[in-house]
């Protein structure tokens, strides 16, 4: 139909594609208010995983005077605070930085690879949950707890398949930002003595 009625429309002979949009420039710096939204978030998290040792029993309700987490879990309860430390330690660095848009990259990467770590020991930990201490199980209690190892085995390893996507996502952005920088000296461009820092 356009072919056919193509001399009618005034509108496809006067067009100049001059006037389109430019094409969005990567972006320069980190947002601060993504940094601070960022900051604000791994705080209420490491605020909330503490509670949880007093707090925790809420999210089994009644069944959680018949299980308890195995022992071997407890040596990984702060070390899970550490991905969301380093991920803050970036946020308040690109507050000040904004253009060391490397530093988040990286600081992602880190961080995944950290948490992986952490995920991959804490799935070899089975059971994760074990009957509490003077707890008389009865058939429905232990098919309960059966389900609830095999709930969390699952959840876990799909946080790590997870995990590894960001891995692969987060080493190519680090490359990507580490290129750009090699790129920028190598064609002649002056980088601000921050970049180089």
């Amino acid at each position: 139909m356009l072919e056919k009625f193509q001399a009618r429309i005034t509108w496809l002979n006067t067009w100049d594609p001059r006037k389109l949009p430019r094409v969005a420039r990567p972006k320069d710096q980190v947002s601060r208010v993504e940094s601070i939204f960022g900051l604000a978030f791994s705080i209420l998290f490491i605020v909330w995983w503490l509670s949880l040792s007093r707090y925790g029993q809420v999210i089994f309700g009644p069944i959680a005077g018949f299980f308890s987490l195995n022992p071997a879990l407890r040596v990984w309860y702060l070390p899970v605070l550490v991905p969301t430390s380093i991920v803050m330690l970036q946020q308040c660095v690109n507050l000040l930085r904004p253009q060391w848009t490397w530093l988040r990259a990286a600081a992602l990467l880190l961080s995944d690879c950290v948490a992986l770590f952490i995920f991959v020991s804490v799935a070899k930990i089975h059971p994760y949950l074990i009957p509490a201490e003077n707890a008389n199980l009865d058939a429905q209690h232990t098919k309960a707890l059966v389900i609830l190892n095999q709930v969390l085995s699952w959840t876990i390893l799909c946080i790590i398949a997870g995990i590894c996507i960001a891995v692969i996502v987060h080493a190519y952005q680090t490359v990507r930002e580490v290129r750009r920088m090699a790129n920028g000296s190598r064609n002649g461009a002056v980088l601000p003595a921050s970049q180089v820092l």
